[in-house]
């Protein structure tokens, strides 16, 4: 057994009727100011087997913060009689007490499919998050800046209508 793909995000969705995927905010790198910091563990990985494989294996999910095992969960992977699947798994997120690498691993049998690093730095006195959601109660909620700057674009958009529509 392969992995093709495996991201941890933010946010995955299935949608229900063309079952494609979409993966918001993928995560890589994340700066905060205070541990332990929540790093959120949203999962997509897409599994490709032998035709010799079960059609029904059990992997494990094993996050961990440089060698410390800070997570760790067993799942089922079903094919479906099919050579591909896919797993979108949200496992809650992990506490890391410190700076470093935190690494989801995949492993079949003991032996390592893929893993995803994600860097944990740091902050000096501004709190930046380049990456993911809100990971701890002191980081500044980004949305309502976002919000500012899709307000100020949509009156721009606006103006230019209805310049338009005078002309």
């Amino acid at each position: 057994m392969k992995i093709r793909l495996l991201t941890c995000a933010q946010t995955s969705i299935v949608d229900q009727s063309s079952q494609n995927i979409s993966i918001i905010n993928i995560i890589d790198f994340v700066q905060t100011p205070i541990f332990p910091a929540a790093i959120p563990i949203n999962l997509v990985a897409y599994f490709v087997k032998q035709p010799s494989e079960p059609d029904e294996v059990k992997i494990a999910l094993i996050a961990k913060l440089d060698d410390q095992v800070l997570v760790e969960r067993a799942f089922s992977v079903r094919f479906s009689g099919d050579d591909t699947t896919r797993l979108l798994a949200s496992v809650g997120p992990a506490l890391v007490t410190q700076p470093g690498v935190f690494r989801v691993e995949i492993r079949y049998k003991g032996k390592l499919l893929g893993d995803w690093p994600i860097r944990i730095q740091k902050a000096g006195n501004e709190t930046t998050l380049l990456t993911g959601p809100r990971m701890a109660s002191n980081l500044p909620d980004h949305r309502e800046s976002a919000r500012r700057v899709l307000r100020r674009g949509a009156k721009k958009v606006t103006s230019k209508r209805a310049a338009k529509k005078r002309a």
